[in-house]
């Protein structure tokens, strides 16, 4: 299946309430649903934990793409590893931005004390996707 590779929320563009577009298609690939989804899904989170969405914001965006992931048919697992691959890769890049500098390190704290139970970096959701919950720095 056609992939964005750099799916998040700065990459769609809003259309008439009914469409959405996307922009910068130079990663474009085949790849399994999972690593756009996850992708974005871990962007979403960022953008809360950066204050620049608000959780009630968060939360709408985060159900949306859950459904998604419910209905797609991806597997759980893959989708939390695509997911921790994103968390990661974002806390490392967002700790060279000096505005983004905190958020990341929080992430990075999560992350390592993640790697150790993984429990710790997991929220359930009641879609089927969720299996043990899905990846949340």
């Amino acid at each position: 299946m056609p992939a964005h590779r750099d799916l998040h929320d700065k990459q769609l563009l809003a259309g008439d309430g009914a469409s959405i577009g996307l922009l910068d298609f130079d990663t474009l690939t085949l790849a399994e649903p999972a690593l756009d989804l996850a992708n974005l899904r871990v962007h979403l989170l960022l953008r809360r934990d950066q204050g620049r969405w608000s959780p009630a914001r968060t939360g709408v965006a985060l159900a949306a793409v859950d459904r998604v992931l419910d209905g797609s048919g991806v597997d759980p697992e893959r989708t939390r590893a695509y997911a921790a691959a994103t968390a990661l890769r974002l806390a490392c890049v967002h700790a060279y931005r000096p505005a983004d500098r905190a958020v990341a390190l929080q992430w990075w704290e999560r992350l390592v004390a993640g790697a150790a139970d993984e429990s710790s970096l997991m929220v359930v959701s009641s879609g089927s996707h969720a299996g043990g919950g899905h990846w949340v720095p």
